[in-house]
């Protein structure tokens, strides 16, 4: 008598994709580190150019962070996450095969808002499908995506560029994050949240830890005095803290129904 067939099912189906996506995108920030130097010379620019184009990836990275947990749960978790997957292959591939310094900046910042939805939305997807006594674990394996990404990028990137030249690194991530975005339209993934477990987007956007309202609210701050979780400067940079302070504003702006600013009156 032969035993059934064991199938992955959706919750490991999800972790896998999740942890594929992360890896994905790590992969195409560092697999282009063996091709600075190529592509200083190509362009003419100077390794201050260089280094914003690089850089400009964390401002579509912090700015989309910021409200694309709210607006997952309103629009689900699927469409985001094969949209953020197909828009860094087109990204990467614009970086592949363009030699202009402001398509190069273009791709750059959508590559900075397809890892954004990436990670606060694949992030959000593994809560939906895991309780907390299992989430730490999970978010652990997935975490390691990111350091295989870190890990294999820069000699991957190099090994591709000596036997293809310039736009092979680029291709193959370009391959690599259609294929996973092909993955994920086929994922069951949960419905929707309810309206009521919804935090509103306009409280999202109040909290001060997003930059436009930063900006607005900067004195705001200073006058009132605030101490609460969403008010405190981060300590450290990078995708993960991005998630984690959009997480705790939107926690305590739904447990507390208030925005973060608190009028000093009375």
């Amino acid at each position: 008598m032969s035993l059934p067939e064991a199938r992955p099912t959706p919750r490991t189906a999800a972790v896998a994709l999740v942890t594929l996506a992360t890896f994905t995108d790590l992969l195409a920030y560092t697999v282009a580190v063996p091709v600075l130097p190529d592509l200083a010379t190509r362009l003419g620019a100077s390794a201050t150019t260089i280094g914003l184009l690089f850089g400009s990836f964390g401002v579509t990275l912090l700015a989309v962070s910021v409200p694309m947990g709210a607006v997952s749960d309103r629009i689900g978790r699927k469409g985001p996450m094969v949209a953020g997957m197909a828009a860094l292959a087109a990204a990467t591939v614009a970086f592949a095969f363009s030699r202009s310094l402001p398509v190069l900046f273009a791709a750059r910042l959508v590559q900075g808002a397809a890892d954004a939805v990436t990670w606060v939305v694949g992030f959000a997807l593994i809560a939906d499908l895991y309780g907390v006594a299992e989430r730490g674990r999970i978010l652990g394996i997935v975490m390691a995506g990111t350091g295989l990404g870190v890990m294999l990028g820069p000699p991957l990137g190099g090994w591709l560029y000596e036997i293809g030249g310039m736009r092979l690194p680029f291709l193959s991530v370009a391959g690599l994050a259609a294929a996973v975005g092909v993955a994920f339209t086929a994922l069951p993934t949960p419905p929707r949240a309810p309206q009521e477990a919804r935090v509103p987007l306009a409280r999202v956007l109040g909290c001060p830890r997003s930059l436009p309202a930063w900006a607005r609210r900067r004195s705001a701050q200073r006058r009132s005095g605030c101490s609460s979780r969403c008010c405190r400067s981060p300590g450290r940079r990078g995708s993960e803290p991005a998630l984690a302070r959009w997480a705790s504003c939107s926690a305590w702006a739904r447990s507390a129904r208030r925005p973060c600013i608190r009028s000093t009156a009375g």
